[in-house]
């Protein structure tokens, strides 16, 4: 995920504040995201440690047919 909206593109799903879901008290202020579905390689493993949220089931869905897309599976 990227906070840089302006990397939105065919592989890089643009994700609303809205679709951002934070888990437990909001400790942490969202804003508009970009899931980078081409970097799928790359992880900062203190940040998956540190869970601050979830996606909608419609924001999950986008980042599905991101990866779909860098995977070529359509």
């Amino acid at each position: 995920m990227s906070t840089k909206v302006n990397k939105a593109n065919a592989y890089r799903n643009a994700i609303p504040v809205g679709e951002l879901i934070p888990e437990g008290a909001p400790t942490y202020q969202f804003k508009d995201s970009v899931a980078l579905c081409d970097h799928i390689r790359v992880l900062d493993l203190s940040l998956v440690r540190r869970k601050l949220g979830r996606l909608s089931d419609t924001a999950i869905i986008a980042v599905g047919n991101g990866l779909a897309n860098v995977f070529d599976l359509r």
